[in-house]
């Protein structure tokens, strides 16, 4: 390659591994590269892990993290970020036994740094991986308890939203989602939620059910059966809400006339769907590649505690709310 070039085996070197003070011209740039393409040259990443002491993998656990369209833009977004820079973006939803087993998987694929997005604060697998000298974006940002990132992150998307509804004059606020178990960080924010409520003469309060027919018609009957009917539902996301517009339209209650509804996510079907879904959405994609962003600071610098970048919320207006 070298002779093609017109270049000495130093220059190919420095060329295509990127190192950085050298002088080199963009023509001689230019030669190299294309000398490389013409002989069809691939990096060899073995070799290339062993001159920079570390693999080029970025691990992401998803413990348990919901499969959405905004999720999956994010890491398509971060995962072309990293490749840009040689890195390969890999997801890992194994549900392990235990805290041990976890770590010795993830020992196993030699990463040069993990996402800490879905994993609890405190997880027991964060200190070993960075004792291994593993880069960690981590999610010391999460408000309370054993609450990640992403949970933080969504906490900030039910804030834009209710906000949303109090700032429209709404005071019969319902918030509906799935049933689960209610860690510390939701307590949190539903403790929140009632006093911004109250500071503005609403009551808002939280309707649980699964995301099922039956669960769905269970928060609609609800809405004709309490003693105060009330007059907005803040969604879990905009599949929630979707199937709530449905239910509401079967028993001749409009919307957003008699309640409003909102999402969360501005999934595609938001827009499509009769009446079109008011939302809370952000830049996924632009956010992916700040994660991705922050990797590359992490591997270059010295620091082994890189918050996760959060994302700014705002609300697609629409007819629902």
């Amino acid at each position: 390659m070298a002779s093609r070039a017109g270049v000495s085996r130093a220059t190919v070197s420095y060329v295509l591994n990127g190192t950085a003070n050298q002088t080199i011209s963009p023509r001689t740039t230019a030669a190299v590269l294309k000398a490389a393409e013409e002989l069809g040259y691939r990096p060899n990443p073995f070799a290339q892990s062993l001159k920079r002491g570390r693999g080029g993998t970025v691990l992401l656990p998803l413990p348990e993290a919901p499969h959405v369209m905004v999720l999956a833009a994010g890491i398509d977004a971060c995962a072309a970020a990293l490749a840009e820079h040689g890195l390969t973006l890999v997801t890992d939803v194994t549900q392990y036994p235990s805290a041990a087993s976890r770590i010795d998987a993830w020992m196993r694929l030699h990463p040069a740094a993990v996402i800490d997005l879905f994993l609890p604060a405190g997880d027991p697998a964060v200190v070993p991986l960075r004792e291994a000298g593993v880069a960690v974006l981590t999610s010391t940002a999460a408000p309370v308890g054993d609450a990640s990132a992403a949970d933080m992150i969504a906490y900030e998307a039910r804030k834009t939203q209710l906000n949303y509804l109090l700032e429209r004059g709404h005071r019969r606020v319902v918030i509906a989602g799935p049933s689960a178990p209610i860690p510390a960080h939701e307590r949190v924010r539903r403790s929140w939620a009632a006093a911004a409520g109250k500071a503005v003469g609403a009551t808002v309060t939280a309707r649980r059910a699964d995301l099922s027919r039956r669960g769905v018609d269970a928060i609609a009957d609800g809405w004709r059966s309490g003693a105060q009917q009330p007059d907005a539902v803040a969604a879990f996301n905009d599949d929630f809400a979707v199937a709530l517009l449905s239910a509401f339209a079967v028993r001749g209650i409009r919307v957003p006339q008699d309640v409003a509804v909102i999402g969360v996510d501005d999934i595609p079907l938001a827009a499509a769907c009769t009446p079109t879904l008011t939302t809370v959405t952000s830049d996924v994609a632009a956010w992916g590649r700040a994660i991705a962003g922050r990797v590359c600071d992490a591997l270059e610098g010295s620091s082994d505690v890189v918050p996760v970048p959060l994302f700014d919320t705002s609300v697609v207006v629409r007819e629902s709310a």
